[in-house]
């Protein structure tokens, strides 16, 4: 797995070789990530590569299948059947993660692992809390210096981040709850349904009643 502003140089290849490769946007991945431990993220920074075993090199061909299937044949509910088989294969991957892999790794320094804490109270806080400054407060920080942070090691602003945890959010209580804006609103702590829309529209380009409509 490799993030959006990596790079891969293949330097040798067998005989044999072949390649399939899925590019998501960042969208579409903020969807994938929302339901996934956030332990894993760590481990596939660490560990961008994974070798299956030989008993699941068999699974790995049939998931490749079936999302060429997805791609090729579902064209109503296609991204909905893409988010979830995605989101199977890194809770697979999670599931085969070993307990002690993340410890045996090299000593962060101080700069990533703030990096990897603020993304830990962004899971845990961004329902009640979208202020760059909260979390700037909670890792003794200045905003400022949390931006530099983000931008330097996630390549995102801090506000983007967060965003990118609060959007999913919304779009599963539209897509799988009968909650009006207004009770969104006051769930996710905004101040009143029309900032929510607002908000809303400037992130994805639509509208929540559309969305919901497109959706459901």
């Amino acid at each position: 797995m490799l993030a959006e502003d990596t790079i891969a140089l293949l330097k040798k290849r067998s005989r044999g070789f072949r390649v399939f490769y899925c590019l998501i946007p960042a969208t579409f991945s903020a969807e994938i990530a929302y339901v996934l431990p956030n332990p894993l993220f760590l481990f596939l920074h660490e560990y961008p590569r994974c070798i299956p075993l030989p008993a699941e090199k068999p699974l790995l061909s049939m998931w490749l299948a079936q999302m060429r299937d997805i791609t090729r044949n579902s064209p109503v509910y296609r991204h909905t059947m893409q988010r979830n088989h995605l989101q199977n294969l890194f809770l697979r991957i999670a599931e085969r993660m070993p307990p002690d892999a993340l410890a045996a790794t090299q000593k962060y320094s101080r700069k990533e692992t703030l990096c990897w804490q603020f993304w830990e109270l962004i899971c845990r806080h961004s329902r009640e809390h979208r202020d760059v400054q909260f979390y700037a407060r909670q890792l003794n920080i200045t905003p400022f210096y949390l931006s530099q942070l983000t931008k330097t090691f996630f390549n995102h602003s801090p506000k983007s981040l967060i965003n990118r945890r609060v959007v999913p959010e919304i779009k599963t209580l539209l897509r799988y709850s009968t909650l009006t804006a207004e009770q969104i609103a006051d769930k996710l702590h905004f101040n009143d349904p029309s900032y929510l829309c607002r908000y809303f529209r400037r992130e994805t380009g639509v509208s929540l009643t559309a969305y919901r409509r497109q959706h459901t």
